[in-house]
């Protein structure tokens, strides 16, 4: 899969009311504004609260900003829900 094609499995997972926000934590993440993209995969969350794709994407950025305790909580919810 190439990259476009990896977030647009991750991103078909994401209900249609919190897409703006998980587009935005994206794209916000990609430019290297970690503040920005937490808080907009954290609106995300709160219209599509149990959503893995949106954790995991969370996880990323609570990695990059060395947040590791976070990043593996998420990840570790990401990895036993199901699908």
């Amino acid at each position: 899969l190439t990259q476009p094609d990896t977030l647009k499995v991750f991103r078909d997972r994401v209900a249609v009311a919190a897409r703006g926000a998980f587009d935005d934590g994206v794209a916000a993440l990609g430019s290297g504004d970690y503040e920005k993209a937490e808080g907009s995969f954290k609106a995300a969350l709160a219209t599509d609260a149990e959503n893995t794709s949106v954790l995991a994407y969370l996880a990323a950025v609570f990695a990059a900003v060395g947040r590791d305790d976070q990043a593996a909580g998420a990840w570790q919810t990401v990895t036993l829900k199901p699908r």
